[in-house]
């Protein structure tokens, strides 16, 4: 069975899981690094795009159609200044593992369950914003609609109408 027979599958039967994950992932590393991250959201039900260079990562960006970025520490700035958007620093959840003599290995030990819970959250907010901006908008529509209405009922309680006549100003 070849590599992309394995990847094609996951990708579809990823894609039927991610009904409720309506944005993508932007995943900005290295192309094997990339890839193999990639992979692993696929298998968790969510829809990453992996770019490696710096005009993809601007194309991507340019759309809305990403929720998040994953990258490295160097590359957090570079995508902040193309668009503002949250991004997940991949490195923070890697772990230089210590040996029996507490001195360091250089070997690290990834924590796949901590990045996995930090992108399930990020995706649950993203998903949930659009409907917050909605339901922000409507409110703000119903306050202006109560202040107009309320200054109507004001105006006409108080008898104030549209002519001045019979009212003296400042100057007569």
């Amino acid at each position: 069975m070849d590599g992309l027979g394995f990847f094609t599958r996951h990708q579809e039967s990823a894609q039927m899981l991610c009904t409720s994950n309506t944005k993508k992932i932007l995943v900005f590393l290295p192309e094997p690094f990339g890839a193999t991250i990639a992979v692993k959201l696929l298998e968790h039900g969510f829809q990453p795009v992996s770019v490696s260079t710096v005009p993809e990562a601007f194309d991507a960006l340019r759309s809305d159609e990403f929720a998040f970025a994953i990258t490295n520490r160097l590359d957090i700035d570079l995508l902040r200044n193309i668009r503002a958007l949250p991004v997940i620093n991949l490195e923070v959840f890697f772990h230089a593992k210590i040996s029996n003599d507490t001195s360091p290995v250089n070997l690290k030990r990834s924590d796949s369950k901590s990045f996995l819970e930090r992108v399930e959250f990020l995706s649950r907010a993203a998903s949930d914003s659009g409907s917050d901006r909605v339901a922000r908008a409507n409110t703000a529509r119903t306050h202006q609609r109560n202040r107009v209405r309320w200054w109507v009922r004001a105006a006409r309680a108080l008898q104030i109408g549209h002519s001045r006549k019979g009212m003296m100003d400042a100057q007569s």
